[in-house]
């Protein structure tokens, strides 16, 4: 029994050698056997090791390949998600692009909306500049037919060009009421005042400092663009206003708020030239002095 126990000690080295010894002691404590039973036994229990052996080697085997299928899946997986990734960086690198783009699409376009505001700016300054010009010119042969004509003329368009049958009283309300506002630095309600003066009594002695005001008020709101066209009403709607000199005076001074320093040039040469020895004059030619 010993010579047994020692070969089957040294023969099964697998996970069942203590269950199977366990086995042999207990024939041999318990049952008397011979020694082919005993043969049989050892027979029957070698074969189903071998199965069992076969078996765990065949699992094994399986797993084995079943872990390799995995990486190999995981593998591609990765490989995939790495290209869905540089796909991805291609999309947002063209997205940049298109935003970039429409970025500079939109500054494009805010330029070229400034510069239509400029050349309606520019046009409107040269009919400006080309009317004073040309006022100029007809206004010295005024000057030199009748030296001081503009000068001796003391009235805006007076109340004979329309007849003595406007309510002045009312009109001078609205004046005044409009001129409070304008005094008040309220400029919104005293133009609003001064259009509606002008509306309903469009020559009255009142329309050309109206139109005056109004020009001014935008004066000192810098609004110079609207104060040049008011200041410009007032030269050609009320050419015999004692007002002419102060808006052409003023409107030099626009041109010179915008910058616009070749107009401002011409607009005070023309203010000293057309109204000498007044304030208006020597103020336009202390603003020449300072623009050489």
């Amino acid at each position: 029994m010993k010579i047994v126990t020692k070969i089957i000690l040294q023969e099964w080295k697998g996970p069942l050698k203590a269950s199977l010894l366990l086995l042999v002691c207990l024939v041999a404590n318990f049952a008397c056997v011979s020694s082919g039973d005993l043969y049989r036994v050892e027979s029957n229990a070698v074969n189903r090791i071998e199965d069992l052996e076969k078996s765990l080697a065949e699992q094994q085997k399986e797993r084995t390949a079943t872990v390799q299928e995995l990486r190999r899946m995981l593998a591609e997986q990765g490989a995939e998600l790495d290209s869905l990734k540089g796909k991805m960086r291609e999309l947002r690198g063209a997205l940049a692009g298109i935003n970039d783009e429409v970025s500079a699409y939109r500054e494009l376009k805010t330029e070229v909306g400034v510069l239509g505001d400029k050349l309606n700016q520019f046009h409107n300054r040269l009919s400006i500049s080309e009317s004073n010009i040309a006022g100029m010119v007809v206004q010295q042969a005024a000057i030199k037919q009748n030296s001081g004509v503009i000068l001796t003329q003391t009235g805006n368009a007076t109340l004979e060009a329309i007849g003595k049958n406007l309510p002045r009283e009312e009109g001078r309300k609205l004046y005044d009421k409009a001129y409070s506002l304008f005094k008040n630095r309220k400029f919104d309600r005293s133009r609003a005042e001064f259009t509606e003066l002008l509306k309903r009594f469009p020559n009255s002695e009142y329309s050309a400092d109206a139109t005056f005001w109004m020009a001014e008020s935008y004066f000192l709101e810098k609004q110079y663009e609207k104060a040049i066209l008011e200041y410009e009403s007032v030269i050609k709607d009320f050419p015999k206003s004692t007002r002419v000199a102060s808006a052409m005076l003023k409107q030099g001074m626009s041109f010179l708020g915008m910058e616009d320093k070749p107009n401002a040039t011409i607009i005070f040469r023309q203010t000293a030239l057309l109204f000498p020895n007044t304030p208006q004059a020597k103020s336009a030619e202390q603003h020449l002095k300072s623009l050489k």
